[in-house]
């Protein structure tokens, strides 16, 4: 009975690994975040799951990040209250739960004028 519940926690244990190995990272873009990619082409040909993470890489004196909602995402509002920024060159975000989230870079014209904009739709692992 010992060996049994043993094996049954080592099997467990292997499932929950299994599932954070199965988590991706993402390079926004497949290269720099930056003006002259498609990010629109670029996430129609994945997948993104709870549990992965975008990677922006990125030169901090002429971009930055911002996670905005779908209005200020929309207008490529740069002067809204963000649910999450950074400026330091190398942004990682978890995606923790499932549903649509938006990105912009807050420079003036890079958004509205350079597409720097990502929108993303997030599925349970």
């Amino acid at each position: 009975m010992a060996q049994l519940a043993k094996a049954l926690a080592v099997f467990i244990a292997i499932l929950l690994l299994a599932d954070v190995a199965v988590c991706t990272n993402y390079t926004v873009g497949g290269s720099p975040w930056g003006i002259g990619n498609d990010y629109k082409a670029w996430t129609k040909t994945l997948t993104f799951r709870t549990g992965d993470f975008l990677i922006f890489d990125y030169d901090d004196t002429q971009h930055d990040v911002a996670e905005v909602t779908k209005a200020d995402y929309d207008k490529c509002n740069l002067y809204s209250n963000p649910i999450y920024y950074d400026m330091s060159g190398h942004t990682v975000i978890q995606l923790k739960k499932p549903g649509t989230r938006y990105f912009i870079c807050t420079v003036p014209l890079h958004c509205s004028q350079s597409g720097m904009k990502l929108e993303i739709n997030v599925v349970p692992n």
